[in-house]
């Protein structure tokens, strides 16, 4: 499910089914696709794609922040989510 966030310059995409997401693997698969980590928590990861900042929870749910375009953040999100199933950038 995605949804324009409050400050309606983000996104939010919930997954259907709730995660328990190993976000210190996450982040290393997310690095190795040339995806800068700028934040590593055991709840959150905060990432840059193509400059664009998001918020990866250990639960699946995405925040595509500061980006006005739906179809932009839908790609994005894509984007993590083939990684996030280990299904490569």
């Amino acid at each position: 499910m995605e949804r324009l966030c409050r400050g309606r310059t983000g996104y939010e995409f919930i997954p259907k089914r709730r995660n328990a997401l190993d976000l210190g693997a996450l982040a290393g698969r997310l690095e190795a696709c040339n995806i800068a980590v700028e934040a590593n928590t055991p709840h959150l990861l905060i990432v840059k794609v193509n400059g664009t900042g998001v918020s990866v929870f250990a639960s699946g749910k995405l925040i595509v922040k500061d980006i006005e375009s739906k179809e932009g953040a839908e790609k994005i999100a894509m984007q993590l989510i083939r990684i996030i199933a280990g299904r490569g950038a």
